[in-house]
């Protein structure tokens, strides 16, 4: 039996859309795309809706210290992981496991465009690969 995941593409399982927020949005605007869209993060864009980093409830975490005031005046960019990890769709989902492990991450951004100017189409998460597996392995 064949692999399920060999030769199998990114754009074949992942999440297409995208929920996005500005890196300038205040953090309540940020919290409120997640919990209106049931998503555990939100891609920050620039103002040309380039990708600029992730805002995940991971980061979120570390606002317990904080106070009221404080995470109010935080920004998506205050907020989010200025370095992801994005693949295209065409590259193949063992190649995305991989880099998933190794840098011990759930998500990739999945986007078009320059490395610079890279405007972000869906997400892959580890989920998306395991809900992949459970659908193709009887």
């Amino acid at each position: 039996m064949k692999f399920p995941l060999k030769g199998k593409k990114v754009e074949d399982v992942m999440t297409r859309g995208v929920v996005t927020v500005n890196v300038k949005a205040p953090a309540r605007e940020v919290f409120k795309a997640m919990v209106e869209n049931d998503v555990a993060g939100v891609v920050a864009v620039d103002d040309g809706g380039n990708c600029r980093g992730i805002v995940t409830t991971y980061d979120i975490l570390g606002l317990g210290n904080l106070s009221v005031e404080e995470i109010k005046a935080l920004t998506a960019q205050d907020l989010m992981t200025k370095y992801t990890v994005d693949v295209d769709p065409t590259d193949t989902l063992e190649a995305a496991g991989k880099i998933m492990k190794e840098y011990r991450i759930h998500r990739l951004i999945i986007g078009t465009g320059k490395p610079i100017e890279r405007k972000p189409i869906g997400v892959l998460s580890s989920t998306d690969l395991v809900k992949y597996l459970y659908q193709n392995i009887p």
